[in-house]
Formats: structure tokens, sequence, C-alpha cells
């Protein structure tokens, strides 16, 4: 990271890199130039180490780079909560998505049950029915049989 301490500055540019300063905020050297109330020609001979900032230029330069340093931190850490808060979000989802599978694959599983039940019914139920069937098929038989033998006795009663 790079931000300004004039108490390591002793003239030597080396030591004072105002470039990377500039280029940390993200500011081209115009805005910078607006920022610290000098022209950009001034910027220029800063960044190529041909004129030094005077001690009111490096007082400018400490508090606004001390300024622009603490809201870029602010910045990042919003940034951060921001991305925590989505990111608790997106797992709120998940396990909301998580919990409603489960609620499908139960609901599956009961409608498989109760598929399985109506079917034995239903087989049950046309079993029955055969059952009904021949048990009607056989009244009819014995009501024929039971009519044909009335027919017979009374012909015989007749005789």
């Amino acid at each position: 990271m790079y931000f300004v301490n004039t108490a390591n500055f002793n003239g030597d540019m080396h030591s004072f890199d105002i470039k990377n300063l500039r280029k940390f905020l993200k500011l081209s050297q115009t805005d910078f130039a607006q920022k610290l109330g000098v022209s950009l020609r001034t910027i220029q001979n800063y960044e190529k180490g041909s004129t030094a900032p005077s001690a009111e230029s490096l007082l400018r330069l400490q508090k606004f780079s001390k300024q622009s340093i603490a809201e870029n931190k602010s910045l990042e850490k919003s940034r951060a909560e921001e991305t925590l808060s989505k990111e608790v979000e997106e797992n709120k989802i998940h396990n909301s998505l998580r919990r409603l599978e489960k609620l499908l694959v139960l609901h599956h599983q009961k409608m498989d049950e109760h598929h399985g039940i109506f079917v034995s019914a239903f087989e049950r139920i046309i079993k029955d029915n055969e059952e009904i069937k021949k048990d009607i098929q056989n009244l009819k038989i014995t009501t024929e049989g039971t009519e044909a033998s009335i027919a017979e006795l009374k012909k015989l009663l007749k005789k």
C-alpha cells in the first residue's frame, strides 16, 4: 500500500512516490492536481522527480491521502459488509431451496404410498366385482334351476 508519510520525506523523491499514491487512489493526474490545488504540470514534475513538493503541498498531500485512504477503507469495509450480506442472503435462499427439495422428496414418497394404497384398493374392488359377478351368475343358475323346478312341480300338481 502506498501512502504519504512526511516524516520519511527527506527531499529524496525515491522515498516519496507520488505517482504510486495517485494510482492507489485511482485518480488521473488532472484529478489529483485538482484535489491538491496544484497544476497538472506540478503533478507531472512531482512524479518525474524534477521538482519536490513544497511543505504546504506536502501537508495538503498528507491530509488528502489520509482522508482518501480512510474513505477507501470505509468503502472496502462497506463492500465487504455488502458482500457478506449477499452471501448471508444467498445462504438463506440455498437453505430454503434445500428444505423445499426435502419437502418435495417427502411429498413424492407420500404420493407413492398413496398410489400403492389406491392401486391395492382398486385391485380389491376389481376382485370383489369379479366375485360379485360370479355370485350373480351362480344366483341366476340357481334361480333358473329353482324356476325350472317350480315349473315342473306346477305341472305335476296340475296332473
